[in-house]
């Protein structure tokens, strides 16, 4: 017949009651503890080993420890190899604690269980201990519910195992018992922090596509690319890639620096190119040269923003000043003037010519809009269009303002200037001269239309297929910052960076202590001589002269040419031991 309902051991309230009184009763007499569940970095599937762990988590919980008369297990054992302590304890933990201290906060813990091979940090005696059985189901369904684990743990054989919990008390079995190396450093920089890693590069990272950076020019103020910087060669290309520069992203540019601060705008031109935009009082072009020049022609394009007045200089160069003065545009030779009315709004154009008619004799004319202003025979000195000694403009350049109109609002203010050019003819005993208004003028000196240009570049590479520069075929210009490159690829997969790190342990002047040695690969790599070591937080760099593990080997020089002497202590003791891998220790047959 079945059990008696009224009876039943299933009672949630009764269970709770139960649970409530062993968290209870642990809490009283049981010990705070760290519980580290082990994270197991690589396995061996053949011999189910843990090549190896790291411990990256620590919480605490409370436990209780059943042994009352002190650790059980075989107690310390004394063989040749030297004495072995063989102490185990069972720990008692609540699994409602267990669970809400340790298993719900724990991205290592993918159970609601402790896991054999975890550890238990007892405070108390400073002692780690290694889970190996985790019973659940002592007491035996009391109450018809399993309130605690028992863990079965034995003292911890450290074997290398990561300890990065961040708690410097647990952490510290790992530096004081992990396995340390010294060196001896020079050419040394900076200073390192204690405890950073420290990271030597075997093998730098290699994408199979090259990769370039643009360096702009600093000195012509144009947005120009300079020079390209190629930070990987890649490899693996059979012919010769491509070079793409990003196109300007946009359609407004500011010039800069020398140049000047005004906006390079392209929907705004005389002739279908783009033209500079000086929005205020404040912005200005400046046009260099590289050489002076006393003869030929300068002409340019300009147009006010509104239909407004607008006073103040517009351009200087050389001899020569031109002046908007509300509806009229006075241009300046020396001190000599001459004005006539432009057109508001519109494109005007303005050009002054310089021409050499026999011996000392210049004729200089200016004209406005195919008018001309001013024509005037110069005898006294030679007149310069161009150079550092002119009568308005000391500077081997052209400059050009903008300009604030008479009600000085964003929307009416500025000035555009298209289309400059330096031509080396002037016009002599000319009436007019016919304004251009479909084709730029001729300019075989310069010419400038500010239309933002994308550079062009092409690649060179050697006979193992890497890219050893890029080649500027066109600077491009009016790049507000510079622009991304992308090189063709070669079809090579990229490799990653081979690397070596470790964990400094101390340093002076000299040497160096480290331990947690690492590599990226998983194998096996030396620490040598003349390796650079850098500081990951720190960038402080040191280059390793001489390899020992204890401070005492400073004059066994075998460290530097033995792998196998990796421990100093293992060396001396191994020394003390009968080995026919170095030799026969009874003497060779002779």
């Amino acid at each position: 017949m079945p059990t008696n309902v009224f009876f039943s051991p299933k009672v949630n309230t009764e269970q709770y009651m139960f649970e409530d009184i062993i968290i209870e009763s642990i809490k009283m007499y049981g010990q705070d503890v760290f519980y580290m569940p082990r994270k197991i970095v690589q396995r061996d599937l053949i011999l189910g080993e843990d090549i190896e762990s790291e411990f990256n988590t620590a919480n605490t919980v409370e436990m209780f420890i059943e042994n009352t008369e002190g650790f059980e297990g075989e107690g310390n054992i004394f063989q040749k190899f030297g004495m072995e302590i063989r102490d185990e304890a069972t720990f008692i933990v609540a699994k409602r604690s267990w669970q809400k201290l340790v298993g719900i906060w724990n991205s290592d813990i993918n159970d609601d269980r402790p896991f054999e091979g975890d550890l238990i940090y007892l405070p108390l005696s400073k002692s780690f201990f290694e889970i190996s059985y985790v019973e659940h189901e002592q007491p035996f369904y009391q109450l018809s519910n399993l309130p605690v684990f028992k863990l079965q743990a034995r003292l911890f054989e450290f074997n290398d195992e990561e300890f990065n919990t961040g708690i410097a008390e647990v952490d510290s079995i790992e530096n004081n018992y992990g396995y340390q190396e010294i060196f001896y450093y020079g050419s040394s920089s900076g200073t390192f922090t204690f405890g950073e890693r420290i990271k030597h590069i075997i093998t730098a990272e290699r994408t199979g596509s090259a990769v370039a950076t643009a360096v702009m020019n600093q000195v012509s103020g144009r947005g120009d690319v300079s020079s390209v910087s190629l930070t990987q060669s890649g490899f693996g290309y059979s012919s010769i890639p491509s070079v793409i520069f990003d196109v300007q992203p946009g359609t407004d540019f500011r010039a800069s620096g020398s140049l000047g601060n005004g906006l390079i705008q392209n929907d705004v031109s005389k002739f279908n190119g783009s033209s500079i935009y000086l929005d205020d009082s404040t912005k200005y072009a400046n046009a260099a040269f590289n050489a002076p020049r006393t003869e030929g022609a300068f002409e340019f394009f300009f147009k006010t923003k509104s239909s407004l007045a607008y006073n103040g200089q517009i351009a200087i160069f050389g001899d020569f000043n031109v002046v908007l003065d509300n509806n009229q545009v006075q241009a300046h030779y020396k001190t000599n003037t001459a004005s006539v009315a432009y057109a508001a709004s519109d494109w005007n154009h303005l050009k002054v010519s310089v021409k050499l008619i026999s011996g000392n004799n210049y004729q200089v004319q200016i004209y406005i809009n195919g008018t001309r202003l001013y024509n005037f025979t110069e005898s006294n000195s030679v007149p310069i269009i161009i150079g550092a000694a002119g009568h308005h403009h000391n500077e081997q350049a052209a400059k050009f303002f903008g300009l604030n109109s008479s009600s000085n609002t964003d929307a009416t203010n500025g000035l555009y200037i298209d289309s400059f050019a330096l031509n080396s003819f002037g016009i002599a005993d000319a009436s007019t001269i016919t304004v251009p208004s479909s084709t730029p003028p001729s300019a075989d000196v310069y010419y400038e239309t500010f239309a933002p240009i994308t550079p062009i570049g092409s690649a060179v590479i050697n006979a193992a297929g890497e890219v050893t520069s890029i080649n500027i075929t066109e600077n491009g210009r009016f790049y507000a910052a510079a622009p991304n490159i992308v090189i063709g690829t070669s079809g090579s997969p990229d490799t990653a960076e081979i690397n070596m790190s470790a964990q400094l342990v101390s340093h002076d002047n000299t040497s160096m202590t480290i331990n947690q040695i690492e590599t990226s690969d998983g194998e096996y790599h030396a620490i040598a001589v003349g390796q650079l070591y850098t500081g990951v937080d720190s960038g402080a760099t040191c280059t390793v002269t001489q390899i020992f593990d204890v401070a005492t080997s400073a004059t066994d020089s075998t460290f530097t040419t033995d792998l196998a002497a990796r421990n100093f202590n293992y060396e001396d003791e191994a020394d003390d031991i009968i080995d026919f891998s170095e030799s026969n220790p009874f003497g060779d047959a002779t």
